[in-house]
């Protein structure tokens, strides 16, 4: 998770290879646990929004959407905050 942190810091000053690598190293590791993969989808899509990948961005939104359906994860809290802050950057582009 903190990899996409540090992701989307890189990304906010233009090193977008560097946050994608940083992404596709860190995702392998949350997706065994859904509440933190939903996080870490948010972010991940407000670093492709940032690097002009629209249709990402909005498929890690969606990605994130399904995850807080699930029983295990609630879709309030923080991964409704991250959801609400990636569906607020795509509607401002």
């Amino acid at each position: 998770a903190f990899r996409a942190s540090l992701a989307l810091l890189l990304s906010e000053q233009n090193q977008f290879a560097e946050a994608q690598t940083l992404l596709a190293t860190g995702e392998p590791e949350v997706v065994p646990y859904p509440e933190e993969h939903a996080k870490f989808l948010c972010k991940k899509g407000q670093v492709q929004h940032l690097s002009g990948d629209a249709d990402g961005a909005r498929a890690s939104l969606e990605q994130a959407r399904a995850l807080a359906v699930e029983p295990n994860v609630r879709g309030e809290g923080e991964v409704g905050q991250a959801i609400r802050e990636l569906e607020a950057v795509l509607s401002e582009g």
